[in-house]
């Protein structure tokens, strides 16, 4: 047969499985295959053997057609000739003058796509926890430097007959992007605008601004299904929990600028 006519690889040429260390045994296939009802002992442990070799190779699931190498693989040495037909049984001959085997090389694609599968969401995860430290850090850098950029916007804001007027359309400022991410943030969930006001502004009351808006991007960059849960979560685990205690009149502090 010419090249032309042999088979093309029944797997890419790069798959490579070699850090997985076993493959799927179909025992009701083995079990009724004519391998085991005709081999012999030596006939089975070469074929075996084979399978074993030809997952370890690149591509996975064959092997090179070259007598010296097979013999070597099989463990046959000298008696390779005598095992050799039996051994092979199941190994095709393609256009690339390697060897497949058909069943090898399905459990070889599977493997390789759980592999790969597992790999990206690996990726992903640590992308998104990269996400949330980065954005924590930013959150926290805006909030220390946020007096000196609210003041410069905020200017003309406010009664100048208030005293108190530009601190308040400063502290406005600097908690009105909390505000309008936590209630997109939200929304995008199903979240009806008052129920998300009043948990937002239950947030505020118990928990740093800071810790919130951090819980908020973390929530964004986990997709998460149930932000209000997850967003809790993650706040009840803040080391910026503010924890109410009572005053000497009895009256529990609130954090400034709560509500909404």
């Amino acid at each position: 047969m010419s090249i032309d006519e042999l088979p093309e690889p029944f797997i890419p040429i790069d798959t490579d499985v070699r850090d997985l260390d076993g493959f799927m045994l179909n025992v009701e296939r083995l079990l009724a295959s004519e391998l085991w009802a005709l081999s012999t002992g030596d006939e089975f442990k070469a074929a075996v053997t084979l399978w074993c070799r030809a997952w370890k190779q690149v591509p996975a699931g064959s092997l090179p057609d070259n007598e010296r190498v097979l013999a070597s693989f099989s463990g046959a040495g000298r008696s390779w000739p005598k095992v050799r037909e039996m051994a092979l049984r199941g190994f095709v001959k393609c256009s690339d003058g390697r060897l497949y085997h058909k069943v090898l090389c399905d459990d070889a694609r599977r493997a390789a796509a759980k592999k790969a599968e597992y790999r990206e969401r690996t990726r992903a995860a640590t992308e998104a926890r990269r996400r949330t430290r980065d954005g924590k850090r930013d959150v926290e850098r805006d909030v220390a430097r946020g007096a000196n950029v609210t003041t410069s916007q905020g200017q003309g804001q406010g009664d100048s007959s208030d005293p108190n007027g530009s601190a308040q359309a400063e502290l406005f400022d600097a908690v009105k992007p909390l505000w309008d991410r936590g209630l997109r943030h939200l929304a995008a969930a199903k979240v009806p605008e008052k129920q998300a006001r009043s948990i937002i502004g239950k947030w505020r009351r118990e928990f740093d601004d800071t810790a919130i808006m951090a819980a908020i991007m973390a929530s964004e960059a986990e997709m998460a299904a149930e932000p209000i849960a997850f967003i809790s979560a993650c706040l009840a685990r803040s080391r910026a929990a503010i924890r109410p205690r009572k005053t000497e009149h009895g009256v529990t502090p609130m954090h400034p600028g709560a509500g909404g």
